[in-house]
C-alpha cells in the first residue's frame, strides 16, 4: 500500500510516539492520551489501512497482520520516523508487539493486545457468527445498531460501564458486517491471529482494562509468559477501549515505559522532517 495514502495525524513535539488503533476503530480514539502526552512527545496517531480516512487494499490483495506491518513499516520509512515509541489498543496492540520483535520500537505499551487467547473453540464460534451476520439484511443490520438494546451490547462490550459519560455514543457499525468492508475481511485473520513472534528486546508494558469484556485480562498470564520482561498494568474502571475510559492512567503508563525506553537506548536519532 502507497504509504502516503495513511492517514495521521500529528500533535507535540519531543520523541516519536506512533499510536495505533484497534479492529473497527480509528485514530480519534487516541485523542484523550494525545492531549495528556503532546508536551513531552510528537504523537503521530494513524488510520490503519481500511479504516478511518486510510483506503483499504484492492479486494483482491493480501489484507493481515503481515500486511499490516509492511504498510507501518513503509510509513515510518515515507515520514523519515526512526527509533519509535510505539502503543496500540487490541489490534493495534498486537501490531505494536510485532513492531517490537522487529526491533522496530524503542518501548512497546500494549494495551489489551489480540493474540494471545487459547480457546479455539470461542474463535471458530466469531468467525461463524461473523459468517452469519454477513447475510442478515443490512436493514435489519441497521435497525438492531441502533435500537437501545443494540446500543446497550456496544457500550457494554467496549466500555467498562454502560452508564460511563465515554460510552455515551457508542455503538455497532452495521457496514462492517458487510462481507467485502475492511472490517469483515481483516476480522477473521484476526480472530485467527496467534502472537508467536519473539519477545520483544526493548521495554514493553502490558495494560488491561479490568473491566474488558471483549478480551478478558486473564490473557495477560499468557502474554506475560510469552514476554518474561513485560510489566503488567491493570487499567481501573476501564472497558477494552481503556484510552478512552481510563485516558488519565493510560497515558501514564505509556509515559513510563516510553521512560524506560528513553534510559535503555538513550537519546533517539534525530528525525527527517515530514513531508510537505
Amino acid at each position: 500500500m502507497d504509504p502516503r495514502a495513511i492517514a495521521y495525524d500529528r500533535q507535540g513535539s519531543g520523541p516519536t510516539l506512533l499510536l495505533l488503533h484497534g479492529l473497527g476503530h480509528e485514530r480519534t480514539a487516541w485523542r484523550p492520551v494525545v492531549s495528556r502526552l503532546a508536551d513531552a512527545f510528537d504523537c503521530v496517531s494513524v488510520d490503519l489501512p481500511g479504516f478511518g480516512e486510510s483506503p483499504a487494499p484492492e479486494p483482491t490483495a493480501p489484507y493481515d497482520i503481515a500486511t499490516l506491518l509492511d504498510s507501518l513499516l513503509d510509513f515510518c520509512r515515507h515520514l523519515g520516523l526512526h527509533d519509535v515509541h510505539v502503543a496500540g489498543n487490541s489490534l493495534g496492540g498486537a501490531l505494536a508487539l510485532e513492531l517490537g520483535s522487529l526491533g522496530a520500537a524503542r518501548s512497546v505499551t500494549a494495551l489489551a493486545p489480540v493474540g494471545f487467547s487459547s480457546g479455539r473453540a470461542r474463535r471458530l464460534a466469531l468467525i461463524g457468527a461473523l459468517a452469519t451476520g454477513s447475510h442478515v439484511p443490512p436493514a435489519v443490520r441497521q435497525a438492531a445498531a441502533r435500537s437501545a438494546p443494540g446500543r446497550m451490547a456496544a457500550r457494554l462490550a467496549l466500555h467498562g460501564a454502560a452508564d460511563a459519560p465515554t460510552a455515551h455514543d457508542a455503538t455497532f457499525r452495521p457496514e462492517a458486517l458487510d462481507p467485502r468492508s475492511p472490517f469483515a475481511r481483516l476480522a477473521k485473520e484476526v480472530i485467527r491471529y496467534t502472537f508467536t513472534a519473539a519477545a520483544p528486546r526493548t521495554p514493553v508494558s502490558i495494560g488491561w482494562g479490568d473491566h474488558d469484556r471483549v478480551l478478558s485480562p486473564r490473557q495477560a498470564q499468557r502474554a506475560s509468559r510469552l514476554i518474561p520482561h513485560a510489566r503488567f498494568v491493570l487499567l481501573l474502571n476501564a472497558g477494552h477501549l481503556c484510552m478512552v475510559d481510563a485516558p488519565h492512567a493510560t497515558a501514564a503508563t505509556i509515559r513510563e515505559t516510553c521512560a524506560y525506553g528513553e534510559a535503555t537506548y538513550g537519546p533517539p536519532r534525530t528525525r527527517a522532517a515530514p513531508p510537505p
